[in-house]
């Protein structure tokens, strides 16, 4: 614990937690930018000519 208090005395509060505090989601994926179907069909996905 000595360790883990040290750490976050030098790099910033809460920089190392324990596993059992648990975690927020603050990275989700915004699903308001999905496609309605990306790549479920063949003809769906974009074709680059050169």
């Amino acid at each position: 614990m000595n360790v883990l208090d040290a750490v976050n005395d030098r790099y910033g509060k809460s920089t190392l937690q324990v596993a059992s505090k648990g975690f927020d989601k603050k990275h989700e994926m915004k699903r308001q930018f999905l496609t309605k179907r990306a790549t479920t069909r063949w003809s769906d996905v974009p074709q680059i000519k050169c």
